[in-house]
């Protein structure tokens, strides 16, 4: 950043009057500060300019006779005695107007330089400032948005608060169905199984009873019969049922109807669609 000290120093450099240390020291700030420098390039021109454009203007003749009669030469000691060079001096009289309109010119440069930075802070301020309001304009929509879904949210709560009043008002054993499965008519297989099935939870048990092992490449595979489905829907593999064991099982897809219940020998971990023989089946 410049300071105010250095822009005029720059002016006066800009006008070559600078000497010695001073001169040396601020041609030193001018390497280490391309800013400055840049500064200073353009001090230079505008004084350039003005140079070029202002008038020369000579003083009037009767100017130096009026000086050499004020000045009584022969009283005056030889050493104040006008030289060529003073008298060269008074006739060069003229560049004092144009150092008066370089030094003005210097210091409009400097204005106009300082006014062009403060425009550009300025602009720099009003594009924050735009920035600063979008930023609130996002803020305000996310706030809406979160409370339309906390909105959302609370009628959500209030309908399963309802929903739950209403399941503890029911007995659930009065939701329960059970279903005996046995071999179809005519099949050599034995063993027989029950099943219990609670529509709300969807899920359901089963235990089986002298049906033989499965096979070493083979699974049982229990089905529920659900009228809207084309095919049945698969409860899981029922593995352990010959051995007695009671196995829980929850279908695939939602089931809002049990027509009937199946078992089925399958292909080791199960197939989508029914492939096998069924071995057990109950109806509702």
């Amino acid at each position: 950043m410049i300071t105010e000290a250095q822009e005029e120093l720059a002016s006066l450099y800009a006008l070559d009057l600078l000497e010695g240390v001073e001169l040396a020291a601020f041609e030193r700030e001018l390497t280490l500060q391309p800013e400055l420098a840049a500064l200073t390039r353009e001090l230079r021109e505008v004084s350039a300019a003005v140079a070029l454009s202002a008038e020369q203007i000579d003083p009037p003749e009767s100017l130096e006779r009026e000086i050499l009669r004020s000045v009584r030469t022969q009283d005056l000691p030889r050493e104040f005695k006008p030289s060529p060079a003073r008298i060269q001096a008074v006739r060069s009289f003229g560049w004092v107007p144009w150092a008066v309109a370089a030094a003005l010119a210097v210091t409009c440069g400097v204005l106009q330089i300082n006014l062009s930075r403060v425009r550009v802070q300025v602009r720099s301020a009003d594009a924050e400032v735009l920035s600063l309001r979008s930023r609130v304009n996002a803020m305000d929509g996310e706030r809406r948005m979160l409370q339309s879904r906390i909105a959302e949210l609370e009628t959500e709560r209030s309908t399963l608060k309802t929903q739950v009043v209403s399941l503890q008002g029911r007995d659930p054993f009065n939701q329960l169905a059970a279903v005996a499965l046995a071999p179809l008519p005519g099949s050599k297989d034995s063993g027989d199984a029950a099943a219990v099935w609670d529509p709300i939870s969807q899920t359901g048990m089963l235990k089986a009873a002298a049906l033989p092992p499965a096979g070493p490449d083979q699974d049982y595979q229990l089905w529920i019969v659900d009228p809207q489905y084309p095919n049945p829907v698969s409860a899981g593999l029922v593995t352990s049922v010959a051995d007695g064991k009671t196995v829980r099982f929850k279908p695939d897809q939602p089931v809002a109807q049990v027509a009937a219940l199946a078992v089925s020998l399958e292909r080791k971990g199960g197939v989508p669609v029914r492939e096998g023989p069924i071995v057990l089946l109950g109806k509702l």
